[in-house]
């Protein structure tokens, strides 16, 4: 593009802009200079696309060559376009945002919501399993500090630099409370909702055509690193250690 000469430099658009302006150019020949301009317009974008590919292709293979870890991070941290417009069945398209959320909202609420039947809470046998130890703030302590900082949080507002910087007597207290939700079956309500994100895919825009990723409270997580092998196989994995687990 730096070969390209100042847009105002070019003598003969500005006399065709200025015949424009003062109502003194034809239809005819507005119409063919528009279609003039279009044809410049998709040269310069050709000319851009290009000197973009080349300059992909340069920074990749020295990347590559040098850095491979900076070509994993930019591919690590590629994403696809957000939703910006839907179309629900029978009417039209739906281009604010939050009309957009509100009927991928509706469109998931009825996999989702459990409705009038849904099952009472009831308590986790934790202490009935072989060779369960009560829930300790120490392990939760240690879990949260080997947490990545670039976990995303969730709706309960802690960041993971916040739960690094928590003695461990808190963690001791948080472990108290764990161990009673685990007795009653009963998640506080804000320990009880989760982030959900629609990630676009290719070629459909529709909200069911996305594949949802729910970002759960971070102190649910802290809970769910040493438990979740155990409320796969009911035991401890073989080859692990009773509440042992990393998020």
């Amino acid at each position: 593009m730096a070969e390209d000469p100042p847009r105002n430099a070019d003598q003969v658009w500005l006399e065709r802009d200025g015949q424009v302006a003062a109502g003194l150019a034809w239809p005819a020949d507005i119409q063919r200079w528009g279609e003039e301009a279009r044809v410049i317009a998709r040269e310069a974008s050709a000319r851009v696309v290009a000197a973009r590919s080349r300059a992909w292709v340069t920074w990749a293979n020295e990347a590559w060559a040098k850095k491979p870890g900076k070509l994993y991070a930019w591919c690590k941290g590629e994403r696809g376009p957000s939703i910006v417009a839907t179309k629900p069945e029978g009417q039209g398209w739906l281009m604010d945002p939050a009309s957009v959320v509100g009927h991928a909202t509706d469109c998931w609420a009825a996999l989702w919501d459990p409705g009038e039947g849904a099952q009472e809470p009831i308590g986790l046998p934790f202490d009935k399993l072989p060779g369960m130890p009560p829930l300790r703030g120490e392990l939760l302590h240690q879990i949260a500090t080997s947490i990545h900082v670039g976990k995303a949080g969730g709706l309960d507002g802690w960041a993971v630099g916040e739960l690094r910087v928590l003695p461990v007597e808190a963690f001791r207290e948080l472990a108290a409370v764990l161990t009673r939700v685990e007795s009653e079956g009963t998640w506080p309500r804000g320990l009880s909702g989760a982030m959900v994100t629609l990630l676009p895919k290719k070629g459909d825009h529709g909200p069911m055509a996305q594949r949802p990723i729910s970002l759960l409270p971070m102190i649910y997580r802290l809970w769910a690193g040493p438990e979740r092998g155990c409320l796969r196989n009911g035991s401890p994995p073989p080859g692990t250690s009773p509440r042992g687990g990393k998020v």
